[in-house]
């Protein structure tokens, strides 16, 4: 009988089978620690032959998530994701994920910065941080200054004691800042919480390079992120939704009005430095999406 396509098919299968008796791959974890699972985008065996020569590997979203919930120093409660292509900081700036605005917070509190079986968090602040949590032989352990800790599968708990009881000239400091934060797998429903990123990770626009004698308009990592946010319908092939700026704004966490500021601020800069006649958001997005590919599904998961 030839063979079909449903029998090379079988053929590809069964080559990528391991020999029984094969013994399973482990990732070792943080020293001390147990092992964790590998994370990765790179296609299986199994998966490669499914997919033949003739197709191209399709990219994963990374399989981890990290929720960080900020209470104290007048910062809403609310949970927010870490970015897995960048890192987010916490802080008094408003370059920062996570704004806390009083006087007494650090200018850099905290820095997360992904890797692949988790987070790393960094202390900024001139004060040691405490870490509760699970992977801490004795539940919880103070870190100096500028000290990395890493964060895996699990819930954690981030303090900084001194903030609030340290005392300058007679006065006390402020009140406690704390960080939630929860590392586990990917969930459907993460969708609805949107991203922490920050707004100074600048990179170029990609595009047709520099025009009319200048440079073209920065794009931060929150930037992008937003666009991609605004002209979701777009990346996604659906209708454009009923009071589009009101509903994006919302999820983004701010005013109607700031979120289109900021896009009619881009808008400007891309007809000064490009030589463009862009009039309206809707002749933006079909520019960034459509005419330049500038924006993909990805950057709706930075």
């Amino acid at each position: 009988m030839a063979d079909g396509p449903v029998q090379r098919a079988a053929a590809r299968l069964e080559a990528a089978v391991p020999d029984e008796g094969t013994a399973p791959v482990e990732t070792a974890g943080v020293e001390g620690t147990a092992p964790v699972e590998a994370t990765g985008v790179e296609a299986g065996p199994v998966e490669a032959a499914l997919q033949g020569p003739d197709r191209q590997p399709v990219e994963r979203l990374p399989t981890l998530t990290g929720v960080i919930v900020v209470r104290g120093a007048g910062a809403p409660v609310e949970q927010q994701r870490l970015p897995r292509r960048s890192p987010a900081t916490i802080g008094r700036g408003e370059r920062h994920a996570v704004v806390v605005r009083p006087e007494w917070v650090p200018l850099d509190l905290a820095t997360f910065s992904p890797v692949e079986v988790g987070w790393l968090v960094a202390n900024g602040a001139g004060v040691p941080m405490r870490v509760e949590s699970d992977w801490v032989q004795s539940g919880a352990a103070s870190y100096q200054p500028h000290a990395l800790v890493m964060l895996q599968r699990g819930d954690h708990r981030l303090s900084w004691p001194e903030l609030g009881g340290t005392r300058l000239g007679g006065r006390g400091l402020g009140g406690p800042v704390t960080v939630s934060v929860t590392v586990r797998t990917r969930r459907l429903e993460d969708a609805r919480i949107r991203y922490a990123v920050d707004s100074a990770v600048a990179t170029p626009v990609r595009g047709p390079g520099v025009h009319r004698g200048g440079t073209e308009p920065p794009m931060s990592v929150a930037l992008r992120y937003r666009m991609a946010v605004l002209f979701r319908h777009l990346l996604e092939g659906a209708p454009t939704p009923v009071h589009l700026v009101r509903h994006r704004a919302q999820f983004l966490g701010m005013t109607e009005h700031e979120l289109d500021r900021i896009a009619q601020r881009l808008r400007r800069r891309l007809n000064a430095v490009r030589g463009l006649d862009l009039q309206s958001l809707d002749e933006l997005g079909d520019y960034l999406v459509r005419g330049q590919g500038e924006l993909s599904p990805k950057d709706l998961n930075p």
